[in-house]
């Protein structure tokens, strides 16, 4: 057995066309690969405490402060920590709640979000 660290995303679609993966899929593997670190500035307390269990939920994590545990109610600063796929699907469930800064989150991730429909070549 051998184990070879992949570090850029040539590098996993190389690995994914000499696996011969299904063009169908190779899109949402890529994403899947793609982990990504977003440093959240100027989000309320209870849309981070919101965020955070959404993002667990599929898998994903938010760092927040310790005073929003406390019960803190302003603005604060979060750490959301998920792959491209996961934000994809946090999207949606991001809309559906009564928080703006929420709703303003997801359209800034979309804007920025890699296509979805990448065609694998």
């Amino acid at each position: 057995m051998k184990l070879t660290k992949l570090n850029s995303q040539a590098e996993v679609l190389a690995a994914l066309n000499t696996i011969r993966v299904a063009d169908e899929v190779k899109g949402r593997l890529l994403l899947k690969s793609q982990h990504v670190n977003l440093y959240i500035e100027g989000i309320t307390a209870a849309a981070a405490i919101v965020l955070k269990q959404i993002a667990l939920s599929e898998g994903a994590d938010v760092a927040i402060p310790m005073n929003v545990i406390e019960g803190y109610k302003g603005e604060v600063t979060v750490l959301l920590m998920a792959n491209w796929r996961e934000i994809e699907r946090m999207l949606p469930r991001m809309r559906e709640q009564p928080f703006k800064s929420l709703h303003r989150l997801a359209d800034e991730l979309e804007a920025h979000f890699p296509p979805t429909k990448w065609n694998g070549g």
